[in-house]
């Protein structure tokens, strides 16, 4: 994510004994003031007010916030009142297509987008809304198979209505990512590259929609 202020926060899960869904995880960050040219140290945490909600061993739905452009968190809270108690296992995705009006104070009925696909058994895909250009943008895996590649970014120009395909990130193994706005309204993302199912290679940060040239790279 991009703050107010342009510094970029890398935040992600770490998976302490395995990297499948049901073990503990913890929450880390890296930070980069100067457009992510050079990034902190690992930092653990459980203006503008930076709210992170966030999926505590895939069980507990909680959220921490920084009032510091992201140098500190507060102690994460639960979240009551959103899981019921015979649950077994929560997550925060987003899947579906939903309208909204007046702010979000109320919504359209769901919409399935058959031209946005994912592999059967899902995976963490990333949704920005681009304020210059004023349309929507989607990254996720192209994929309907069991396998986790072809990282791919899509484009609506109606709110979400209709959506057409832009460029192929990563045509190979990939998985998890995140788009965000960068202080020159560059759009970039951050995507796991070179992963297999339960098992990450590496964290990738890379520019896909250039401001001032307006083209994508």
């Amino acid at each position: 994510m991009t703050t107010a202020k342009g510094t970029l926060l890398a935040l992600g899960e770490a998976r302490m004994f395995t990297c499948h869904d049901n073990t503990q995880i913890d929450i880390v960050y890296k930070r980069s003031s100067d457009n992510r040219k050079t990034w902190s140290n690992l930092e653990l945490k459980y203006n503008q007010r930076i709210l992170i909600p966030f999926c505590r061993n895939n069980l507990i739905i909680m959220q921490t916030y920084s009032d510091d452009d992201g140098l500190t968190f507060t102690p994460p809270q639960i979240i009551p009142n959103i899981t019921r108690s015979e649950w077994k296992w929560s997550a925060i995705y987003w899947f579906c297509h939903v309208k909204w009006y007046i702010g979000g104070i109320t919504f359209d009925r769901i919409t399935i987008l058959n031209t946005l696909v994912q592999p059967l058994r899902g995976c963490e895909d990333s949704t920005l809304y681009h304020s210059n250009t004023r349309h929507l943008f989607y990254s996720g895996l192209a994929e309907v198979s069991t396998t986790r590649t072809n990282l791919s970014l899509h484009i609506s120009k109606d709110n979400g209505e209709n959506w057409g395909y832009i460029k192929t990130i990563c045509p190979g193994s990939s998985s998890y990512s995140s788009l965000t706005t960068l202080i020159d309204q560059s759009i970039g993302i951050l995507y796991e590259k070179g992963s297999t199912m339960g098992a990450p290679d590496s964290l990738t940060f890379t520019i896909v929609y250039n401001q001032t040239k307006k083209e994508y790279v």
